[in-house]
């Protein structure tokens, strides 16, 4: 099986994760799509982060009338730092038969060089380097050997996703505003309640 891997902290997911997932699925001619929720991401500080069983929760409701797109809660199981290598490692671990795919926004391309074990990452999995917006690539500035910068060119892939962020959501949320449109409508009035009502105590714990 031809397998993706769609990783982050969907925090919250929205509209943008699944019609990525969608197309990438589709024009990479992948089997499945997995999103993995991560327990906690470790290059990127997240004051305001939503509980990780109710992240993961929302990331099963918004992908549960999509043919070829699932959840994996093998991040969240794990807890701690959520580094890719030990991901893919423990799926490779489970099986081995499979072929990977990490989806990865063409934003993330320059800091790759960082990742925990990327030479392992390399030998684990093709990268599908995805373009959302006006983002520009520049391969020659990648700080990585040239036959992984050619896997990645080779691999890539425009999408012309809503323009939506998980950033904009959370914004949103902390001023009252409606999230309509951005996330699936299942999800709207959860987050409206309970997910505001995280984010609120997150910001008034940071201004203690």
């Amino acid at each position: 099986m031809r397998v993706g891997i769609l990783g982050g902290s969907f925090n919250p997911v929205h509209n943008g994760h699944l019609y990525v997932a969608r197309e990438v699925l589709e024009r990479a001619s992948l089997d499945i799509v997995y999103l993995v929720p991560s327990y906690r991401a470790p290059h990127k500080e997240q004051p305001f982060l939503l509980p990780a069983d109710f992240r993961l929760e929302l990331a099963r409701k918004a992908v549960s009338s999509l043919e070829g797109v699932e959840v994996l809660d093998i991040e969240i199981r794990r807890g701690g730092y959520s580094y890719t290598v030990d991901t893919l490692e423990q799926l490779w671990g489970e099986c081995s038969f499979h072929r990977y795919f990490f989806i990865i926004g063409v934003d993330m391309l320059g800091g790759l060089h960082r990742w925990k074990r990327i030479d392992r990452i390399f030998q684990l999995c093709e990268f599908i380097p995805v373009q959302r917006g006006r983002t520009v690539v520049r391969w020659s500035d990648l700080l990585l050997p040239l036959e992984w910068v050619e896997v990645l060119r080779r691999n890539f892939l425009a999408i012309s996703s809503p323009e939506v962020s998980s950033t904009e959501i959370r914004r949103r949320l902390l001023e009252g505003e409606s999230i309509a449109g951005l996330v699936p409508e299942g999800l709207e009035e959860e987050l409206e309640e309970q997910g505001r009502r995280y984010f609120l105590a997150s910001r008034v714990q940071g201004e203690e």
